[in-house]
């Protein structure tokens, strides 16, 4: 039963990677986005950050890891194509995104603030201008709770940042994310409790771009549903 258990797991997690990866090809063929030098910075950035991600962050960061921030800079990219956007918003876009949670590494609560700084110092050194920095800086520092975006690379940002919640894998992110809070905070949550939050989480959210409300809101609804099970079961035991 555990080996089927684990397989299980395997294949959920196997399938909704298939199914974002082709909805990323999918949007990259239809608007023919091509790499040249521009994108050059975005590359840079991705392979700084990988490096900082899977050497200088503490141990038990089960969900703030470099797979979150991968998913992350994957579904920027495909909720930036669906919304439009040009080649150069793109290139801030992916900075943004595999920075966004490199503060980590320094610092659980407030982690946005790091980020930044890592951030503008990567970016100083890559003479970028200041108008990509102030971009970046703004998308990064958007995606704190409560989530508050105001350009539209901000909204892609921090729908790129929530698309969890709207993926069949959401009960293992969710997993994983309540084990993360247990070890950096101290705080240790019932299955009521942890249930009930998510349900007022879900039910709160909403996504700020039509593209990610499309992709994103039918399979959130039914992770809420699951949710609201859980909670009604949790209250009877």
């Amino acid at each position: 039963m555990i080996r089927i258990q684990v397989f299980s797991k395997f294949l959920h997690h196997f399938m909704a990677k298939i199914e974002w990866c082709n909805c990323v090809k999918s949007l990259k063929r239809k608007n023919m986005v091509k790499c040249d030098a521009k994108e050059k910075l975005s590359a840079q950035a991705k392979v700084y950050c990988s490096h900082l991600l899977q050497h200088k962050l503490p141990p038990g960061l089960f969900y703030h890891n470099i797979l979150h921030t991968q998913a992350v800079a994957e579904a920027a990219v495909a909720i930036g194509l669906g919304c439009g956007l040009p080649p150069q918003s793109l290139q801030v876009l992916q900075v943004a995104a595999w920075f966004h949670d490199t503060g980590y590494a320094y610092k659980y609560k407030g982690h946005e603030q790091e980020s930044c700084a890592l951030a503008k110092e990567f970016l100083r050194e890559q003479n970028a201008d200041d108008l990509l920095l102030g971009q970046v800086i703004a998308c990064i520092a958007a995606t704190k709770q409560p989530q508050a975006p105001k350009s539209l690379l901000e909204k892609i940002l921090c729908d790129a940042d929530m698309c969890h919640l709207g993926q069949t894998s959401y009960a293992s992110s969710s997993d994983l994310l309540r084990k993360e809070i247990e070890v950096f905070t101290g705080e240790e949550f019932s299955d009521a409790a942890w249930h009930r939050q998510n349900v007022q989480f879900l039910s709160e959210h909403s996504y700020f771009t039509a593209f990610a409300r499309k992709t994103f809101d039918a399979q959130k609804k039914l992770n809420l549903e699951h949710e609201i099970k859980l909670l009604q079961h949790s209250n009877k035991t």
